[in-house]
């Protein structure tokens, strides 16, 4: 529950304190013209009677509006609601399981929730990624919740093998873009960025088949205009699906690939700095359709599940 229905739930109790303590005042000034047949004065009961009462709906009301854990503090969410979320689910169903998020961005349209457990707040995420009609594409636990289980022994060799975690597939991936791409991208002024900004490999939890879904933060090519900039965004996202697909050091099927592309951008004042300027993300059924022996005639824009460019 959100924060002002426990402010209610508050202001509930302390009007029926006050209420008690008003009609005990008006009892007792008519103390002496009412008395009960064993002596009592009936204010005295009265009031008791409100008091006792007032407990009632103070706890009432507390039950009634008052936050739940695990929710006591906003934007935070727990193992057994990031259960209950699913794929195609509604913001509006998912703020209502969760309340508002911690953090939101519009322009990549995805949600940030603190984790919390039993010992209070941690320091991890949860991030959820939406589709263009604000419905769940994608949830990432960065592995809290889930993380990979390691096998001591897959065999009876004598050495032992373990499955690859995340991290290893996360570094797996950066190895094949900065060696499709480079390790670095051109700016202006001799100026470079890295290539690679940040990956993310997690387990498909929506399909539970086993498969990726890979997050990339990328710097993209210095474009000379914003047509170009579509061209060789394009092109490099395909590429790097390709090399990937195509590595045997990925020995997982990859669900969902995600892009973000980082470009120089200017603001409203005229400064530039690294911001993402694209969004696209495709899963592996359209992937299996495109002819990567033609790059330049596939139309990225109309095959992706959210194609998005964030400057004019």
């Amino acid at each position: 529950m959100s924060i002002i229905t426990a402010m209610i739930g508050v202001l509930v109790g302390i009007l029926s304190i006050i209420g008690v303590i008003v009609f005990g005042l008006l009892f007792m000034i008519n103390k002496n013209k009412s008395k009960t047949t064993n002596g009592f004065k009936k204010p005295l009961i009265v009031s008791a009677s409100l008091f006792v009462l007032s407990i009632i709906v103070i706890i009432g009301g507390a039950r009634l509006f008052g936050e739940k854990y695990p929710n006591d503090s906003p934007g935070t969410i727990t193992k057994e609601q990031f259960d209950f979320i699913e794929e195609n689910m509604s913001k509006e169903k998912i703020k209502e399981e969760l309340g508002s998020p911690e953090r939101s961005d519009d322009e990549i349209n995805d949600w940030d929730y603190t984790i919390i457990n039993d010992s209070g707040l941690t320091d991890r995420n949860v991030t959820l990624h939406f589709n263009s009609d604000d419905t769940l594409a994608l949830k990432m636990d960065g592995g809290y919740f889930y993380p990979d289980k390691q096998t001591s022994s897959k065999s009876k060799k004598e050495d032992e093998e373990t499955e690859k975690t995340n991290y290893d597939y996360e570094f797996s991936v950066e190895s094949i873009i900065e060696d499709t791409l480079g390790e670095t991208r051109d700016r202006v002024d001799d100026g470079v960025v890295d290539t690679v900004l940040e990956i993310k490999a997690n387990n498909n939890l929506g399909k539970k088949d086993g498969g990726l879904i890979l997050i990339m933060d990328l710097s993209g090519p210095l474009p000379l205009s914003s047509k170009t900039a579509d061209r060789e965004i394009n092109t490099d996202t395909l590429e790097i699906i390709k090399e990937i697909e195509d590595s045997t050091l990925i020995d997982k099927q990859v669900d969902e690939y995600v892009f973000f592309w980082h470009l120089p951008l200017s603001d409203s004042s005229g400064n530039e700095e690294e911001s993402k300027a694209y969004k696209i993300s495709i899963n592996n059924d359209a992937i299996e359709k495109i002819n990567f022996e033609h790059i330049d005639s596939v139309d990225l824009q109309s095959i992706s599940n959210e194609y998005r460019r964030m400057f004019q």
